[in-house]
């Protein structure tokens, strides 16, 4: 099916579709949504999470080639009732706060003059440790081990796991992360990490030479500031539960102080943890004056979009340079229309 599907992307490009469709959507605000870019090879293994410099660089050349204006996220939401922005205005967006996006490109797009925002999970921009549930992904997904023996020491507990199958490997993986989150601090979670990687005979030792899988400093969070950086909302620890409100509320005003604490500035803009939120979640980020919020729907945005559940578009390495541009101009958004 996507191999159908590019193919039609390239017969449009070719044949003048593209262009049709980018003057039909003029009006619409697109919204690009980034997540980690890669310092060594995390793109090899989460090619839906990292992108690789290279090819985000090669983005945002095309958004400047092709002449899609970059606004900031602030000025696309307050025009977007009234359409008022540049034709084809886009928005570029990062979330969580992983540390290539400071190290890896904050300077080129301060460069270029292209404004972002980064929605920053604060959690582990404070502890500086590797992001626990990433890394123990990665040592799962690429150990050999058919089985392995598993001590919670704090419960005083040991057990026998099967790894052959991708549920077993699942149950060992929830066993170990819910140990971890319920009865460890965050060092003690990095300790578990590398106790993790001799377990499962995983030589990651590049992951911790590179800092990868990481986020940034409140250091660089400042500097990232002084580079026009938007810094907004995401949560404190990357949890946002649709079932309960008063969480949801909490963690979203720890996380701006804790912003506010670091760069000075206040916070009116959120997105949603992996993706998940519910309509009751609205009233409350209102009544605690959030503006907007987006999602990792793909599509685009114009009057009729409901702020708190603004269409973005999830770019990565995974993405083919023919498939950005179909997103861009509007073309894809009509193919799904017709596929769905």
């Amino acid at each position: 099916m996507r191999a159908a599907k590019i193919l039609i992307y390239f017969l449009a490009k070719f044949t003048g579709v593209f262009f049709v469709f980018r003057k039909l959507t003029s009006s619409k605000l697109r919204i690009l949504c980034y997540h980690g870019v890669s310092l060594d090879k995390e793109h090899e293994f989460f090619d839906k999470l990292f992108i690789t410099r290279n090819t985000f660089e090669k983005r945002m050349k095309y958004l400047k080639s092709a002449r899609y204006p970059v606004i900031t996220l602030d000025e696309g939401v307050k025009n977007l009732k009234r359409e008022s922005y540049p034709d084809c205005a886009t928005v570029i967006t990062f979330d969580d706060g992983w540390s290539g996006v400071y190290s890896e490109i904050s300077e080129f797009m301060y460069s270029q003059n292209l404004p972002w925002t980064l929605y920053l999970s604060t959690y582990y921009v404070d502890k500086q440790t590797q992001v626990f549930n990433i890394v123990f992904q990665y040592l799962l997904g690429v150990t050999s081990e058919s089985s392995t023996k598993f001590e919670f020491t704090k419960l005083n507990e040991t057990k026998d796991y099967d790894l052959s199958t991708d549920a077993s490997r699942s149950l060992f993986y929830d066993d170990v992360y819910n140990y971890a989150n319920n009865h460890c601090n965050a060092k003690e979670r990095q300790q578990l990490l590398v106790d993790l990687m001799s377990l499962l005979k995983v030589d990651a030792k590049w992951i911790f030479d590179n800092s990868c899988f990481k986020y940034v400093t409140i250091q660089e969070c400042q500097e990232l500031v002084k580079r026009g950086v938007a810094i907004e909302l995401h949560t404190h620890r990357h949890t946002f539960p649709p079932d309960n409100i008063d969480k949801s509320k909490l963690e979203i005003l720890e996380n701006r102080k804790r912003i506010i604490d670091i760069v000075g500035e206040n916070t009116h803009h959120f997105c949603y943890p992996s993706g998940v939120y519910a309509e009751a979640q609205f009233e409350m980020m209102r009544s605690i004056d959030v503006h907007s919020a987006t999602t990792v729907k793909a599509g685009l945005n114009d009057s009729s979009v409901n702020v708190y559940e603004l269409n973005r578009f999830l770019d990565s390495e995974s993405i083919k340079q023919i498939e950005f541009e179909a997103e861009m101009c509007g073309f894809a958004t009509f193919i799904r229309k017709v596929l769905r």
